[in-house]
């Protein structure tokens, strides 16, 4: 390789996701045109929640303060965590790189913003002038949120340049998520106003959620109404009418930020005036500008079928992967176990690369800190080329193989991942990036698992070298075995080990008991929707609420899937902690669906049963009344989301 390559960091947040991915390969293949190395930066979470793993995800992040690296881009946007974005741009510039911030105004960078109101305004004025509409509704975003706010100004000013007067009941909010756009639409249709001529929505999820409601109650799209929407998301390129919508030009933006890159390289100046990108509006099926043509239903089964057969293989090999290294002893013999499943799994091309001290975990290391540069490494493994044991030493910062390698070669990009389990970081991962066969799909899967291997390796190394702190780590297992991962809520075995501690508290006094069987509704739904990875957000959301409702002294376990338990005791059948539980659930999910802000709702049904505590009380029976409340009402709620569409 030519010694004067020129490195660019491209960061971002919640690559798995497939919006982020797309946008990420534009920026790859525009640096790579112009002669330039991408070294992309990623976490496979958004890090919205800030927790644990987030924070060992985020490490990654500390690597781009790199001598290797000549600029950074940042895609600020993907980011949930605002810290993570400054860390990136203030280590950038402690080395006096430039940052190209993609998507959001950043202080002391080079901004390349979406020109999100011209968009917009396009498409409300396609509406007034195109169709002669005189009367639409608009469904907004978040009240006070930027992006719905330019909206809601932009529709404004339109209609009144189109001699149109703005109506107040014709504008509602629908939070960016599908059950408040179908309530505000229903609101529009029951309010006993003529029907409008357009519905215009801030975004494509409220947009499919209005031409549902539409559809349920008899009228057509868009013969009878015209419906819009905004962003071009994957779902509607499966929706029936396609929308009226505007897309990312994320081609046109990567080219943006990759100009601004040159310029700074041949002038050493990085200009700070924002660069605009126009969306594309696309006229289409929902406004009656394109003949609606139905999706081939025969496609549609092939292509999950396709899905369905991948990811059973994908599942066999993990599985065979994990039952090979769980009596791994060494980080060697895991690496070795590891290696002959990673063109399944991973890629075909990438290095592995571990902090030193991993390979002898003294009872005081501490993993749970962020990499610092000339901190010593190993380079444990390149998948392409060659096996390397013993591993290679290098200083974080300096270049082992990867400016000559087999793999930095003959890779169009690379991707650097956190190698973590929760807060603790052992290294990265430096994976070839091809979207020819990049597997982004299953990466999420593949390093979760690895990084539970290593951290389950290294502690049993620490257990061996540190009998002093034998109680500590024997805690530690036993907190593993005992609570879900996902969650970080009880599982079943630990919910009777808490359940059992709770019975020899109160032995010898009178007391009462609740318990709680709740089921999420709408879990599928949102799989099937949305994907798996906001399937276990909405799973999280759940427990949190849960968790808030049940309180210090209560227990709370997820049982598998969309089932939780919980328990309360008190003294008497009348305090607040039991009789106030279920209304305590309901303004917690209410609180979670406030703070996640998604196109969905997470809802949950709930039964109830009380007991006195006594030495012949049959738990389990209790536990199946509760579990038979829960059905009823599920079957309830079920029945009245049916009557309101």
């Amino acid at each position: 390789m030519s010694e004067k390559r020129i490195n660019v960091a491209v960061c971002a947040a919640g690559i798995r996701e497939e919006s982020v991915y797309e946008n990420t390969v534009d920026i790859c293949t525009e640096l790579n045109r112009h002669g330039m190395k991408a070294l992309v930066f990623a976490s496979l979470s958004d890090l919205y929640y800030n927790d644990n793993n987030a924070r060992g995800c985020a490490a990654i992040f500390d690597l781009p303060a790199d001598d290797r690296i000549s600029a950074v881009i940042i895609m600020s946007e993907t980011f949930k965590n605002g810290d993570a974005v400054q860390r990136i741009i203030s280590g950038a510039h402690r080395r006096n790189m430039p940052v190209i911030s993609v998507d959001k105004r950043m202080d002391g960078c080079c901004n390349v913003l979406y020109d999100y109101a011209d968009a917009f305004e396009k498409i409300v004025r396609h509406l007034t002038v195109d169709h002669k509409c005189r009367s639409i509704n608009m469904i907004a975003g978040t009240k006070g949120n930027p992006f719905s706010d330019e909206r809601i100004e932009v529709y404004k000013r339109v209609l009144a340049e189109s001699g149109i007067p703005f109506e107040e009941k014709r504008l509602a909010y629908g939070d960016f998520w599908d059950a408040p756009a179908r309530e505000a639409v229903n609101k529009f249709l029951d309010s006993g106003m003529p029907l409008p001529d357009a519905i215009v929505c801030a975004n494509d999820s409220m947009a499919i959620a209005v031409c549902g409601v539409l559809a349920d109650r008899g009228y057509r799209v868009p013969q009878d109404i015209i419906v819009t929407g905004f962003d071009g998301i994957e779902q509607e390129r499966l929706h029936t009418p396609r929308l009226t919508t505007a897309y990312r030009n994320s081609k046109e933006a990567a080219k943006q930020a990759v100009n601004a890159v040159e310029e700074y390289l041949k002038t050493g100046i990085i200009s700070t005036e924002d660069r605009l990108v126009k969306y594309s509006v696309v006229y289409s099926q929902s406004c009656g500008c394109r003949p609606i043509e139905y999706t081939n239903v025969n496609s549609l089964v092939m292509l999950l079928y396709r899905r369905m057969k991948s990811s059973e293989e994908f599942t066999k090999e993990m599985y065979t992967m994990s039952s090979e290294m769980i009596d791994c002893s060494s980080i060697d013999e895991a690496i070795r176990k590891t290696e002959p499943h990673l063109g399944t799994l991973c890629s075909d091309s990438m290095m592995l690369c571990l902090r030193s001290s991993v390979m002898n975990s003294a009872p005081d290391t501490r993993f749970d800190v962020p990499f610092r540069r000339g901190e010593p490494m190993l380079l444990a493994m390149i998948r392409g080329a060659d096996f390397r044991l013993p591993m290679e030493r290098f200083a974080l910062g300096e270049t082992p193989g990867f400016a000559s390698g087999y793999q930095y070669e003959r890779s169009g990009a690379i991707m650097y991942l956190s190698v973590n389990s929760q807060e603790n970081i052992y290294g990265f991962m430096a994976i070839g990036f091809d979207p020819e066969w990049f597997k982004r799909e299953y990466l999420h899967s593949f390093m979760v698992e690895f990084g539970k291997t290593i951290d389950m390796i290294s502690s049993r190394a620490m257990l061996i070298s540190a009998n002093s702190r034998l109680s500590e780590i024997n805690r530690k297992l036993e907190n593993m075995y005992i609570h879900d991962s996902l969650t970080g809520l009880l599982n079943r075995p630990g919910f009777y080990m808490r359940l059992t501690e709770l019975y020899r508290q109160r032995a010898g006094r009178d007391g009462y008991i609740l318990v709680a069987s709740i089921d999420m509704d709408g879990l599928k739904y949102i799989n099937d929707t949305f994907g798996h990875s906001e399937g276990d957000v909405s799973i999280r959301a759940t427990a949190e609420a849960i968790k808030r409702s049940t309180g210090e002294s209560g227990i709370c376990a997820r049982f598998g899937g969309d089932e939780f338990m919980a328990v309360i005791a008190a003294d008497a059948p009348g305090e607040e902690s039991i009789t106030g539980f279920e209304a305590r659930l309901r303004e917690n999910l209410d609180r979670q669906n406030s703070e996640l802000r998604r196109s969905y709702k997470v809802a949950a049904s709930c039964g109830i049963e009380f007991a006195k505590i006594s030495e012949t009380l049959d738990i389990e029976h209790i536990m199946k009344l509760a579990d038979d409340k829960m059905y009823v009402c599920k079957a309830r709620n079920k029945k009245r989301n049916a009557n309101r569409k």
